[in-house]
């Protein structure tokens, strides 16, 4: 494991990717204020954080949000109404459609993902995705556990190839 020192003076903002292990230590009197970024890129190491805190009981990442499903709904249901020249990488796609295709797989104890709106529509989009991904069968398998780098983006998706029959507001 490699730990770095990060110094941030008055005012200074740090984004970092998700899962990442930190602590804050503040020498002085401090106010912090934290908050969560949500990214197409980085999606992937979203969802390596979110399955890694499920399998040890939580508490090991902060990904313990009520809202993080829905936040992720939003995410794939924008998709279709991105500009048609947008691309997409491949491996933060997959895992954003693995998240809302399987949110069981990530849930935290005390979620109740239940009646969550715009769920079923969601996943018929990130389903359609998937098999324009050339993906049939990744519902219960974590994208993860192939031989590819996940770490790394891959290529480019040009996302409206798979997806001219959500051209349209439906």
């Amino acid at each position: 494991m490699c730990a770095e020192m990060v110094y941030l003076d008055p005012g200074e903002l740090l984004i970092q990717l998700p899962a990442q292990v930190y602590s804050v230590y503040a020498p002085v009197a401090s106010f912090n204020i934290s908050g969560h970024f949500y990214s197409y890129d980085s999606s992937h190491l979203m969802e390596i954080g979110r399955d890694f805190n499920v399998q040890h009981n939580g508490g090991l990442t902060n990904q313990m949000h009520h809202h993080v499903l829905e936040t992720l709904i939003q995410m794939v249901i924008g998709i279709p109404r991105m500009n048609s020249h947008c691309e997409l990488d491949i491996v933060p796609l997959t895992a954003l459609c693995l998240m809302v295709i399987d949110p069981e797989r990530y849930k935290m104890k005390g979620h109740d993902i239940r009646n969550v709106q715009g769920l079923i529509y969601t996943q018929e989009i990130a389903g359609e995705i998937l098999k324009g991904l050339g993906h049939s069968n990744l519902s219960s398998h974590p994208y993860y556990s192939s031989n590819q780098n996940y770490l790394e983006p891959g290529d480019c998706f040009l996302h409206k190839s798979c997806l001219s029959c959500w051209q349209v507001v439906r």
